[in-house]
């Protein structure tokens, strides 16, 4: 996905906007949490998965040994997957 890799920066933005206006406002019941988010062929954003923050959660691009507190207190790290680690 050259394209999402290209465009990384204007999506970290989109996913911010996203998240603070539509997400948090709706999970305010939950004290922590996770959750993928996709962006459509349409160019539209919507979460496909929620979890609880926690160990037991996988933690994808990030450690829970070695990322554990920066994924705690922040702050904030966006990771993307580069064209040239992605293997077929």
């Amino acid at each position: 996905y050259p394209q999402v890799w290209n465009l990384r920066h204007i999506l970290e933005n989109r996913i911010t906007q996203f998240m603070q206006q539509k997400v948090i406002p709706r999970m305010s019941r939950l004290p922590s949490f996770v959750c993928d988010v996709v962006l459509t062929d349409s160019d539209e954003l919507y979460v496909c998965e929620i979890n609880p923050f926690a160990a037991s959660t996988s933690a994808c691009l990030f450690s829970w040994s070695q990322d554990k507190k920066r994924m705690l207190i922040g702050p904030l790290e966006w990771r993307f997957v580069s064209p040239q680690q992605i293997t077929t």
